[in-house]
């Protein structure tokens, strides 16, 4: 007998693969658990066309996220941190903190989508690998400054101390 997949079935097929079966297979396990159904001219029918939409929305979203990507190549994110006079920071900069920079800055990107294998640690460049697509994946560029060099280069936003000036207070 003839049957379309819905799941993945170890050792018989992949979701939306038509594969021969026992009777007694699909009847008693694959039919009631919602795993297949039978292969008729109809159902194949529904999955061709069911393939074909698929194919298209798959296609849209590789588009998309390619303009994403060439977008985000050209972004900048700019961290002031506490940092030791080694360029060492006290803290760290995780990728969900890339994540939310890189959202307010008008980009939807999630935490589990930026590639970082450790937190950044040190004052500097660093370039951050973005996973947009499983086929599409861009970098972005990291900057992480010291907060008290950063404003003797008048970069720092208003109303943040020094370090300096945390040790005195």
């Amino acid at each position: 007998m003839q049957v379309i997949l819905f799941q993945n079935i170890e050792k018989l097929g992949m979701q939306g693969d038509v594969v021969n079966v026992a009777n007694g297979y699909f009847r008693n396990y694959l039919g009631p658990r919602g795993i297949a159904v039978e292969a008729t001219e109809a159902t194949l029918r529904r999955l061709e066309m069911k393939r074909k939409k698929l194919k298209a929305e798959a296609e849209q979203q590789l588009n998309e996220a390619e303009t994403i990507a060439q977008r985000l190549a050209a972004v900048e994110l700019n961290f002031v941190e506490k940092a030791t006079d080694k360029e060492r920071l006290f803290g760290s900069i995780s990728a969900g903190d890339i994540a939310e920079k890189l959202t307010e800055a008008g980009y939807a990107v999630e935490r589990r989508q930026v590639a970082l294998p450790e937190p950044i640690k040190t004052v500097g460049a660093h370039k951050v690998k973005i996973k947009l697509h499983s086929h599409v994946m861009t970098e972005i560029k990291v900057v992480v400054e010291a907060e008290g060099a950063a404003e003797t280069t008048a970069t720092e936003a208003p109303g943040v101390s020094s370090a300096a000036e945390d040790t005195q207070a």
